[in-house]
């Protein structure tokens, strides 16, 4: 029986000019390797810093600022999902908006980073979660 789950959280962040902060997954991912994605990551222990006020949201400051450089704020929680196949997953997706520094930089998780439109996004490269969210925005 699973009783535990790993929480990963990722970020759809814009810029001012309404583009989407988008990543390009390592070819040596477990899933999806090489595909566009929003940027995220796994919510580690190890990472907390221990104080009770520490958050999920947090986190995904945490992961989007080590992923891809960018400041965020966390503007809301969109929605969450589930997989409990061989390993528990529970997905948490948040809209955020860029802070500070909005020029993105690559790191060892992403080989690529970078703004887009999402009228301008190649849906057919992208993870399941951007998949359908840029097919329920476009206008």
């Amino acid at each position: 029986m699973i009783n535990q789950f790993k929480v990963i959280v990722s970020g759809f962040v814009f810029n001012s000019k309404n583009e989407l902060l988008v990543i390009r997954r390592a070819d040596d991912e477990e899933t999806f390797p090489g595909m566009l994605a929003i940027p995220g990551g796994t919510v580690e222990v190890e990472e907390n810093s221990g104080l009770i006020q520490d958050t999920i949201e947090a986190a995904l400051i945490r992961e989007l600022k080590e992923e891809t450089d960018v400041d965020i704020l966390v503007d809301s929680w969109l929605e969450s999902s589930s997989i409990a196949k061989d390993k528990a997953k529970l997905y948490l997706f948040f809209k955020c908006s860029v802070t500070g520094n909005e020029i993105p930089a690559t790191s060892e998780e992403t080989p690529e980073v970078f703004w887009v439109d999402l009228k301008s996004i190649d849906i057919e490269q992208c993870t399941p979660a951007l998949k359908s969210y840029v097919l329920a925005n476009i206008q």
